[in-house]
């Protein structure tokens, strides 16, 4: 049987949710497809699928430059 990953900072999740949870709200607000998303952010220089997109919103875990391109992005959509 496979071990499970051990969090490597757990002080970090609640962050991490907030951090999901306002990403989502914000795409919600817009009403944006993730493949519209990820188009934008290609159309930014910076290479995603959708498939990854929902992948980082999902885990909540990405760099604080690629959540501030995400926001921008939305925001400019």
């Amino acid at each position: 049987m496979p071990r499970q990953k051990e969090e490597e900072s757990p002080g970090l999740r609640p962050y991490e949710e907030s951090v999901r949870r306002e990403l989502r709200v914000l795409i919600a607000e817009k009403n944006l497809a993730q493949k519209t998303i990820a188009h934008a952010l290609g159309q930014a220089g910076i290479r995603e699928t959708a498939k990854g997109l929902s992948a980082k919103l999902n885990a909540g875990t990405f760099s604080a430059a690629y959540y501030l391109a995400i926001k921008d992005v939305i925001k400019a959509l």
